[in-house]
């Protein structure tokens, strides 16, 4: 019987003469070359022409994507060989390639060559790697060359056709032809090799009208087809179908069986002679070019003919032959999703239709074959012939024993043990299609009909225009697949039964109460299963997922084709197949389809024994579904994650759950959840803890309200200071007009540059404040230079030149004032205290920290301690100590242990050398560095520093950057206040430090900044004895000594976090331990420390400290 290909016309182009085609390999693009001299790129999916190239005013007779270069190259009747970039436009390459008409090309498929050939008779090999070189000139035809093809087997080979009537074959390299085949009476117009590795055949065409099959190897002539009635422009293999498609001037287009040779169709889209061809290598599309335009049409189903079984083999053809595998082989393998699988393929034998389908018995035992409107069932193991006969469709029953053939029209079979079963069901309308299952479903034009396999009697008649029906394997549940939604039923087979046994009459449209709808899914479906009552597919974009219920959820998105092969229960594994047959598997818990199934059942307990099975990365799978079931208080209980459990308290108005994962979650985006809580909280009048969450959120709006309403003057002293960071002016001002803080109140109006309301304000609250802003607000309208604005400069009174155009009693308002601003609280430098804290100078001092010099040494044995420390203590701290006002304090610490290390498996990476004493210098401002008071005291030591630094073995300088600090975050404070900890953290120096020096991978970087300051030094600030914790970024270092060596200076990490202690054997407490084994952390520096470059890390103990006030007061006196 022919072939029952189906057909499909994708794209219909009108155009100027086509002469060359291709396929883009990725994109939707199909390469034309016009006879006008232009190149058109069309969009053979949507028809539209994406790029036209004006190339030249002649005929452009061949054209070919070089898509690993983003090009095209295109032959013409000017010589020239072109090459243009088409995603640019570019115009690579022009020259002239030939001294007459370029009639065609070819691209190597690996290699950087094209070979051209031309009515010179001559053909031509070009390397574009080597700036378009003559590589090589094959001479030999005596007439034109009319088309080149590389062998798909041997790419040094290729073969090449002339209206010599000779097709010759070439090897390159070799400059004369290996043989000669005197192919056709005429001209050779095309010439074309096999793409299996099976036949050693060529097709080869010519203006005799004839289309001729050779054996390349034996060179003789295996078939010659006939039935076109001109000149045949060309006849290729499709690449995997078992058709040869040729094409004629006498404008039809035929397709011919390459087994059989028989001719199966003729195509003629009336657009006048037919002259190129292109097809997809991995796709079923085929190109035609003709006199007046493009038609791109696809030929039969992308789908592959695959089956597998319930134990895992699968079976599928490849043409006529049929292969093996066995996944089951892999499962105990641990296979990543979405991995190929490495499946062993073992060759099962032939068919002898070309396979259209392949379906397992339900039971594994049997697999039919359908295709050429013929069947064949086949034993599974063996392979033997156990039943065939003609049929364009097929469906088993669930008992493996019967099935049914669709013979076409309206003729149905229904056979049981390989016996027919005549004249069980007699139908009256047209079979599209059948399905199998707990009953027979007929598909026709607009409804599906199901049968009764015992009977043949009519269960139900469903007005759906249907493509596929599935049936579950519990035989309840089926899926009837439309073009754009898939429809789930339950069969009551109860009723059913009740209805034949009360004696009623079954209507046309068969029993009603024998279907039950349960869901309809928008969704269009391409390949499904079922697993138990989850209904497996993949649909139109890829997706591979699951329906249980009415809830659909996504196993995983492909960017390729995939068909859905099944579900293996036992390896809890899903298996698909793309168009090139190669196998991948994705998990997919039984455990947990089994646990939804039982909710929808409403079996609770069976639901709560499952869930101990369901793994643990697919809890919050489970929460989300028991959600949409609307059992949130269940979901909150099952789910591990924190936003969804968040979400779940709020909903059910869990207010004390929703407080706990607030506090107990990563702070980072996580102001809209305090924000929420604070709302909550407020509506309880639970002030103080609306206090805590307004303020984590940083509701500056909700803050100010709480504040002003408790007059807590504690937070709108933190409020002021945040909206001024944050740069929310009105906020600022309100909270320092609350808190009577008047010259705070005129500095945030100036900054904000509100010069004119800063003087009205100081009029009314700080007099003696109106003349120094009256002289800015001059200057500011004075710097427009504009004449207007300089007028109104000079008509604002200033009190201190002009009292009298002030209302009388000015000198009195300046009295009250002092009288009423002595009562406020003080303010040191500008900055104003709480009323319960006592502004100190180390707060001052804190305050402009910016920078740090950090100097290691090591004497070594030239140099004694006590020499070493007599020096640095009485000459070389004191000179700058007691000298630069910007050294606001300086520490000395022994190193007690060093750890010295670079990432795993990179030990070329320089590090830093050991060291045991080093030198802490806070600095106000990185500048001092660069001027010349201090650059003096490098450049001239004196004579006992410079002699002692010819004998210290190392000397490492490294100068930092201030990027965060502790004790400007307030809520370490509050968190250390509440858990009854020390919050004075500068009262004194602190007797330990810990330096961690730190090199992460560019791209964690910013990961590694935050998780230092909103996850690391909060929790560190929990441990007792803690002090402070600041980042540094390093700016400058160097390394010197007499052991230094090359190289020691690039070792030293670039990011530093310092850490002051109390107390030693910090590390070895519970809370440091959990401070530093968290998920973030390991996150950041990945597993095994991978995302580190390098680091150092030393702890070090208080030798000796100057203290910073002093050194001041020192400097002061000088």
């Amino acid at each position: 019987m022919p072939m029952l290909l189906d057909i499909q016309r994708k794209l219909f182009a009108k155009s100027e003469r086509v002469k060359s085609l291709d396929f883009h390999p990725t994109e939707p693009w199909l390469l034309a070359g016009l006879y006008s001299g232009s190149v058109n790129i069309w969009n053979y999916e949507t028809g539209a022409i994406v790029k036209t190239f004006e190339v030249t005013n002649v005929p452009v007779r061949c054209v070919k994507f070089i898509a690993r270069k983003n090009w095209f190259v295109a032959g013409s009747d000017d010589f020239q060989l072109r090459a243009f970039n088409y995603n640019t436009h570019e115009k690579v390459i022009s020259f002239e390639a030939h001294p007459d008409y370029i009639r065609c090309l070819a691209v190597h498929p690996t290699g950087s060559y094209v070979i051209t050939g031309s009515d010179d008779m001559t053909i031509k090999m070009w390397d574009w790697d080597k700036n378009w070189r003559l590589m090589q000139t094959f001479e030999g035809h005596t007439h034109y060359i009319m088309n080149l093809c590389f062998n798909p087997k041997d790419s040094n080979t290729f073969a090449s056709s002339s209206l010599d009537r000779t097709v010759k074959v070439w090897t390159l390299g070799t400059s004369v032809a290996n043989f000669t085949l005197d192919a056709h009476d005429k001209g050779v117009n095309y010439v074309e090799y096999f793409h299996g590795g099976d036949k050693p055949y060529m097709l080869t065409v010519g203006d005799d009208r004839t289309v001729k099959v050779w054996d390349y190897l034996s060179k003789s002539c295996v078939q010659t087809l006939t039935g076109h009635t001109s000149n045949v422009s060309f006849a290729v293999f499709h690449p995997s179908l078992p058709l040869i498609i040729s094409g004629s001037e006498d404008g039809t287009v035929k397709l011919w069986h390459s087994n059989t040779y028989r001719l199966e169709s003729t195509l003629d889209y009336g657009l006048e002679r037919v002259w190129c061809v292109a097809y997809k290598r991995n796709g079923n599309d085929v190109a035609i070019g003709y006199d007046e335009g493009a038609v791109v049409i696809k030929l039969g189903k992308e789908e592959p003919s695959v089956s597998m079984d319930a134990a895992g083999k699968v079976v599928w053809a490849r043409n006529s032959e049929v292969l093996s595998a066995n996944v089951g082989a892999t499962a105990e393998e641990t296979v990543p999703d979405g991995q190929r699988l490495p499946v062993t393929v073992r060759e099962m034998g032939t068919t002898e239709v070309y396979p259209q389908l392949l379906q397992h018995s339900p039971n594994g035992r049997f697999v039919t074959v359908c295709g050429d409107g013929e069947y064949i069932i086949y034993t599974a193991l063996a392979w033997r012939n156990k039943a065939f006969g003609s049929g364009l469709g097929f469906a088993w029953a669930g008992d493996s024993n019967t099935y049914a053939v669709q013979e076409g029209g309206s003729k149905l079979k229904v056979f049981r043990n390989f016996k027919e079963r005549p004249g069980l069901i007699t139908l009256a309308y047209n079979i599209e299609a059948v399905a199998g299952g707990a009953l027979l479903a007929v598909l026709g034009s607009g409804f599906v009909c199901f049968y009764d396999w015992e009977t043949g009697a009519l269960v139900r008649r469903v007005d759906v225009e249907a493509k596929a029906v599935h049936w579950s394997t519990t035989g309840e549940l089926v899926a009837v697949v439309c073009d754009d939604s898939f429809y789930i039923l339950r069969f009551d087979r109860e009723a059913y039964a009740a209805h034949l046994d009360s004696g009623a009459d079954v209507e046309d449209e068969g029993v009603e109460t024998a279907f039950e709808v349960v869901t309809e899914v928008s969704e269009s479906v391409r390949t499904a299963k079922w697993t138990g009552e989850c209904f497996l597919y993949t649909n139109s974009t890829n997706r591979l997922q699951y329906l249980v219920g009415e809830q659909t959820h996504t196993i995983t998105h492909s960017d390729n084709e995939i068909f859905l092969l099944g579900y293996i229960p036992q390896h809890g594994r899903v298996y698909v197949v793309n168009k090139d047959l190669a196998i991948f598997s994705y998990s997919l818990s039984l455990a947990l389809v089994e646990y939804q199934t039982a909710i929808l059942r409403g079996d609770l307990d069976a639901a709560a024994e499952l869930l101990e099975q369901v793994p643990a990365d697919q809890r919050n799978r489970v929460a989300r579904f028991l959600e949409t079931q609307d059992l949130k208080d269940l979901a909150l209980d099952v789910s591990t994650d924190p936003e969804h459990r968040f979400d779940l308290a709020i909903s059910l108005d869990n207010f004390d759950t929703a407080l706990e994962i607030a506090r107990s979650g990563p702070q980072v985006g996580s102001e809209s959840r305090w924000r929420t809580i604070g709302d909550k909280a407020l509506a309880r009048w639970n002030v103080a803890l609306a206090k805590e969450c307004f303020e984590k959120a940083q509701d500056l709006s909700s803050m100010l309200l709480v504040a002003t309403s408790t007059n807590d003057r504690e937070l709108l002293t933190r409020l002021a200071q945040l909206a001024t960071e944050k740069g929310s002016t009105n906020v600022a001002f309100a909270a320092y007009l609350s808190l009577s803080d008047v010259d705070s109140c005129i500095e945030v109006l100036e900054k904000a540059g509100r010069h004119s309301e800063a003087a009205l304000f100081a009029r009314t609250y700080a007099p003696s404040r109106v003349s120094e802003i009256v002289s800015k607000w001059r200057g500011e309208l004075e710097s427009t230079n504009r004449h207007k604005q300089n007028e109104i400069a000079a008509s604002i009174a200033d009190p201190a030149m002009n009292e009298a155009a002030f209302e009388e009693g000015w000198k009195s308002s300046l009295a009250k004032e002092k009288e009423v601003r002595g009562k406020a609280p003080k303010k040191v430098n500008g900055v104003a205290s709480p009323p319960d804290k006592d502004f100190t100078m180390t707060d001052l001092f804190k305050a402009s920290d910016s920078g740090l010099l950090l100097v290691f040494m090591e004497p070594g044995p030239s140099v004694s301690l006590e020499e070493f420390h007599e020096w640095y203590d009485t000459e070389h701290v004191p000179l700058r100590i007691h000298r630069f006002p910007t050294f606001r304090s300086a520490t000395r610490y022994e190193v007690t242990s060093t750890a010295l290390h670079p990432a795993s498996g990179t030990a070329e990476v320089p590090i830093a050398p050991k060291s045991t004493w080093g030198a802490f210098y806070t600095i106000s401002s990185n500048v001092v560095f660069g001027e010349e008071a201090y650059t003096s005291l490098r450049s001239q030591r004196s004579e006992r520093e410079a002699e002692l630094f010819t004998r210290l073995a190392i000397v490492d300088r490294r100068i930092y950057r201030l990027d965060y600090d502790s004790d400007t975050d307030a809520n370490i404070k509050v968190e250390r206040k509440k858990l009854g900890l020390n919050v004075q953290t500068q009262a004194d120096t602190p007797g330990y430090l810990v330096t961690n020096s730190v090199d992460v991978v560019e791209e964690m970087q910013e990961e590694y900044n935050r998780w230092f300051a909103e996850e690391h030094v909060p929790m560190l600030a929990q441990v007792k004895g803690w002090r402070r914790s600041r980042r540094f970024t390093l700016i400058d270092n160097g390394v010197n000594g007499k052991e230094a060596k090359k190289g020691d200076a690039e070792g030293v990490p670039r990011c530093l976090g310092l850490h002051e202690y109390d107390q030693s054997g910090i590390e070895q407490t519970p809370e440091y331990k959990r401070a530093c084994d968290t998920p973030w952390r390991t996150k950041v520096i990945g597993p095994d420390g991978r995302n580190i470059v390098r680091r150092e890390r030393k702890t070090c103990e208080l030798y000796r400290a100057w203290d910073p006030v002093a050194a001041i007061e020192a400097e002061g006196q000088k």
